[in-house]
C-alpha cells in the first residue's frame, strides 16, 4: 500500500499530487503487482477527490479513535 502520501500546503493546487500518484502508480504497475492501497481521512475531499480519479474504489471506511489524557 501507500502510506504518508500528501503534498506541503505551498505546493498543493498545483497537479505535483497527480504527478507524483500517476508516477507511483506506474512504477508499482511495473512491478507487476496486482492491487494498490491508499488510507485516507474521509473529511479530506482533495486528497479523496483525487484518489477517486486516479481509479482508486472506496472499498472500506474505518473509525479512528483519540482520547484526550491532559488533564
Amino acid at each position: 500500500g501507500i502510506y504518508g502520501f500528501g503534498i506541503l500546503p505551498d505546493y498543493r493546487g498545483r497537479s505535483y499530487g497527480r504527478q507524483m500518484l500517476e508516477e507511483t502508480i506506474r512504477t508499482i504497475r511495473s512491478q507487476s503487482q496486482k492491487t494498490i492501497t491508499i488510507s485516507v481521512d474521509t473529511t479530506n475531499t482533495n486528497a479523496l477527490g483525487l484518489y477517486l480519479s486516479c481509479g482508486f474504489e472506496i472499498k472500506a471506511t474505518y473509525g479512528y479513535y483519540a482520547m484526550d489524557i491532559t488533564d
